[in-house]
Parts: C-alpha cells; sequence; structure tokens
C-alpha cells in the first residue's frame, strides 16, 4: 500500500508498511496548471506502477492541467507519460526536451 504526502512544493510517495520513501514529484503551481518539475522512484519502485499512481494522484489532488519537460532521448519516459495520457505540445527552446501536457480530467490509456 501507498502513502501520499502533499508538501508545498512536492508530492512524496511512502510505502505504508514499511515507512520507506520510493520516490517524488517536485512542482510549481503556475495558475490553472501545475508544472512537474522533476520525478523521481528509486530504481527498485520501477516498473510496478508506482510512477503511474503518483502520476494520476496529482491529477486527482490538484485537479489543473499538467505539464512537464522530458530529453528527447528518453524515449522509455515519453512512452510512460502518453500512456498515461500525455500529449506533445512542443519542443523546449531551452535544450533538448519535449513539453508534454495532460488536460484535467484526462484519463490513463
Amino acid at each position: 500500500m501507498l502513502r501520499f504526502e502533499v508538501t508545498e512544493d512536492a508530492v512524496l510517495v511512502w510505502d505504508l508498511h514499511t515507512h520507506v520513501l520510493m520516490g517524488g514529484a517536485a512542482y510549481l503551481i503556475c495558475g490553472d496548471a501545475i508544472e512537474i518539475i522533476n520525478l523521481h522512484l528509486d530504481e527498485e519502485f520501477r516498473g510496478n506502477g508506482v510512477g503511474s499512481r503518483l502520476i494520476e494522484f496529482i491529477a486527482d489532488h490538484f485537479r489543473k492541467d499538467i505539464s512537464l519537460g522530458v530529453m528527447i532521448e528518453n524515449k522509455d519516459a515519453q512512452r510512460f507519460y502518453q500512456r498515461l495520457g500525455f500529449k506533445f505540445v512542443r519542443k523546449i527552446r531551452t535544450g533538448p526536451a519535449l513539453l508534454l501536457v495532460r488536460k484535467q480530467g484526462t484519463k490513463r490509456r
């Protein structure tokens, strides 16, 4: 079981049984949207749905559009976010990254 903790600038995800911090997402609220600045899960917790549940928690909790940047070469992350309903918006000018957005109310595929 997971426990989510919302702070003023991050959402943390904990293993409820072991009390181990599994990862989290740093964010900024920008008007009607939330921008995920960084999302990280420790390697041992990847691939079992924790990241998806973290994104769904953020979407349900904040009820805002979600934007984030993904490095162009990180195809795995691009597929992960696309499965969760994120759409490509544009290439980010400041680096080799893509801007992805998930509109409020979008459900994962």
